[in-house]
């Protein structure tokens, strides 16, 4: 560990910090009073990664304070809270700092050491010294002038990549176990997805080596996909049966997962959703939301009363009080707790929910619901989310607008109706962004005309789009959003010059596909992570969807069959590694433009697009259609490329040869910029054909067909 005296040798790094730009003006409230900030808008990244939090890094007597979860729980280590002492400990591998609100002593590994600053609690955040705290802790803090960039670094995360190795799956009594053998792992994201039900494991720092099939013979586990997510992580897919509930345990070199099927469908567990960044997840315990509301709670039905409390029970360990009233069209929901340092607020969907998690509190296990039925509030319900935190979801009606204030010493969420209007949100594992009703921002197709001008901050972790207000039927208002994509969306109109402008402030750097559909007089805008350089990434088309259903036989719509075989082959490609992006998840219309864009944008290697065919009766068998001129730098071509999907399929399912077709005209073959084919499986219109189609064998057959196509493809890129 570096000597204590290393703190005050780089005061003259510190005070520099105080030196350049200045932060539009910030309101603080601490030690008993509101405070003006001017100071300098300070940068500030861990291991390479900017970190965004409510609470900016803060310059107090020439020092950095920063939101201690924030910043030190992506280095991998133990934020830690006790509220009666007024103590906060971050511990670190064999370091252990414990800091004390509004005290300069401190302890380093039981050692006490005098600091320039102490810690505070801002705005409800608990903030602490960056560098002292570091360099106590063997990590590295350095100060970027130019940039106004502060970095903190572990050695770990910069030199030494976590690996996943293996991974196991087999029933255990009454409970599925899925083991994840993780080598060098500090940190982790567990969070439950449905429509279908799956429980995705993000592992950030990790690099993927499983070469072994895995083996499925479990009650509630379907198949396990994994891949790697990104550079710099895997991910780890678990398709469940529905009303699966799941647990997690970690310990060294292993992540446990214990499934079992005693939830119910939908979303009413209190599942982890996407997890809020920049809060890490360390463990999750979903609990039932079958459990009988507490027998304290009393429905009080007037408009402008409390609606329902559930007080604690005095002879239990419970510490958390909840309740609900509606008055003048606001509607409130009042946490009463210990402490709310580190709490977090996050906006999930599908459907749409808040969560608000409180660190130190105290609560039943058993999940327990207040029966509010309001406007906005249609639900309350509350439980232990881990051992050291307790999860209150309000389930609210539709996208509301809500913001958060402790008011005599009490967590209060507002909830009223959004100030904006025509914008839905939505986030379906891939597909993440917006639908904005009634607005033209763009023009054309095949030579598309941006109605709006954009443009990035200088960490590109801000966008805003700026364009007439007469092309979109927009109030003002902000959207708090704070799930793993998007920390807000801020709409504003400047009425001198007419113009809306629309700022979404991201996690990480995004590129935002903007495309209107004109036949539903919309506008979409999906977020979208571009694949690095070097990085192979495939784009899945299923064909058609919404109110384009494709060919119609025999009852049955062809987008049903696209869509199925396409969620195989996404399956299938995920299981043997390979990032995937699939167009559509779900029964929803995706212009045809705008698929090629999302691929093109996405930087992807290789697009297949799933279709079925119709013709005359007397018709069958499989094509394979491709664009007559499509290279890659490496001179795979897409003819090539149908090729081999034609020659697996006709060699796979065994159907009529009717070989590989050009189609110069169609878009999406048309206008992707990667080797790109249109696979056309079967004829709907025969009989024959259509009964392959309806056996989820041959559709299952049609996917691995499609997948080896895929993995070959890969190779000759």
């Amino acid at each position: 560990m570096k000597k204590i005296g290393a703190v005050f040798l780089s005061s003259a790094i510190s005070i520099a910090l105080v030196s350049t730009s200045f932060a539009a003006n910030l309101s603080l409230t601490y030690d008993g009073s509101v405070h003006k900030y001017n100071g300098k808008d300070i940068k500030l990244k861990v291991n390479g990664v900017t970190v965004a939090s409510d609470i900016p890094p803060i310059i107090i007597d020439n020092r950095t304070l920063v939101p201690a979860r924030a910043v030190f729980e992506k280095l991998g280590a133990q934020v830690t809270w006790d509220a009666k002492l007024g103590e906060v400990g971050v511990n670190l591998s064999d370091y252990k700092v414990l800091l004390k609100i509004n005290n300069k002593s401190s302890t380093v590994n039981k050692k006490n050491v005098e600091m320039d600053v102490p810690a505070k609690i801002i705005n409800n955040r608990t903030m602490i010294p960056v560098r002292f705290v570091s360099e106590q802790l063997n990590l590295k803090v350095g100060w970027n002038p130019a940039d106004n960039l502060v970095t903190v670094d572990s050695g770990k995360a910069n030199n030494v990549m976590a690996k996943l190795d293996n991974i196991e799956c087999t029933p255990e009594g009454k409970n599925d176990k899925v083991i994840l053998h993780i080598t060098n792992y500090s940190q982790y994201n567990v969070f439950k997805i449905n429509d279908p039900d799956r429980i995705v494991v993000d592992l950030p720092n990790t690099n993927l080596s499983i070469k072994n099939k895995i083996n499925i013979k479990t009650d509630q586990i379907k198949a396990v996909r994994y891949s790697q997510f990104d550079d710099n992580a895997t991910r780890v897919v678990l398709d469940v049966k529905d009303q699966a509930q799941y647990k997690v345990e970690k310990q060294p070199d292993k992540l446990i997962l214990s499934v079992s099927g005693q939830g119910i469908s939908g979303r009413g567990d209190l599942d982890r959703g996407d997890t809020p960044t920049p809060t890490p997840t360390n463990t999750n315990t979903p609990v039932s939301p079958t459990a009988t509301p507490s027998p304290v709670a009393t429905p009080k039905p007037s408009d402008n009363s409390p609606v329902v409390t559930a007080t604690p029970d005095p002879n239990s360990a419970d510490n958390l009080e909840v309740k609900f009233s509606s008055a003048d069209g606001i509607e409130k929901v009042s946490i009463n707790a210990q402490s709310y340092s580190g709490y977090n607020v996050t906006r999930y969907t599908d459907p749409d929910r808040i969560a608000i998690d409180i660190p130190n509190a105290k609560t039943t296990k058993e999940q327990q619901s207040l029966g509010t039925n309001g406007k906005y509030v249609k639900n309350v319900r509350y439980a232990m989310f881990d051992e050291n935190t307790a999860r209150v979801v309000l389930d609210v009606s539709g996208q509301v607008h809500y913001n958060t204030t402790v008011e005599d010493g009490k967590l209060v969420i507002s909830v009223d109706a959004p100030t904006f209007k025509n914008m839905q949100y939505s986030n379906n594992e891939d597909r993440v962004g917006f639908i904005i009703k009634g607005a033209v921002l763009t023009d054309g197709g095949e030579s598309l005309k941006k109605l709006y001008t954009g443009s990035y901050n200088d960490d590109h972790t801000k966008y805003t789009i700026t364009f007439p207000s007469s092309q979109a039927d927009l109030d003002t208002g902000i959207m708090n959003i704070e799930d793993k994509y998007l920390k807000s969306v801020e709409i504003s109109k400047d009425s001198s010059k007419k113009t809306t402008s629309i700022t979404f402030n991201a996690y990480d750097k995004y590129f935002y596909e903007i495309i209107t559909r004109s036949n539903l007089n919309d506008t979409a805008i999906t977020i979208l992570k571009p694949a690095s350089p070097g990085e192979k990434l495939v784009v899945i088309d299923p064909g058609h969807g919404g109110v384009e259903p494709g060919a119609e036989s025999f009852g049955t719509q062809e987008k049903s069959f696209n869509l199925d075989i396409s969620l195989r082959l996404n399956k299938l490609l995920n299981q043997a590694g390979i990032r995937t992006y699939i167009i559509r998840e779900q029964d929803e219309y995706i212009g045809l433009y705008e698929r090629a864009y999302i691929a093109n944008d996405l930087n992807a290697s290789l697009f297949i697009c799933v279709h079925n065919n119709a013709y005359y009766e007397n018709e069958r068998g499989t094509e394979t259609l491709y664009f007559p001129t499509r290279t890659s730098s490496s001179g795979f071509t897409s003819k090539k490329f149908a090729q081999i999907v034609q020659d697996n399929l006709i060699n796979d399912l065994k159907t009529k040869n009717r070989g590989i077709v050009e189609r110069p005209n169609l878009v999406v073959l048309k206008a992707t910029k990667m080797p790109a084919v249109l696979a056309e499986i079967a004829f709907m219109t025969n009989k024959d054909d259509f009964a392959l189609l309806q056996s989820g064998d041959f559709r299952q057959r049609t996917a691995a067909s499609l997948c080896k196509s895929v993995l070959q493809g890969l190779d000759l890129v």
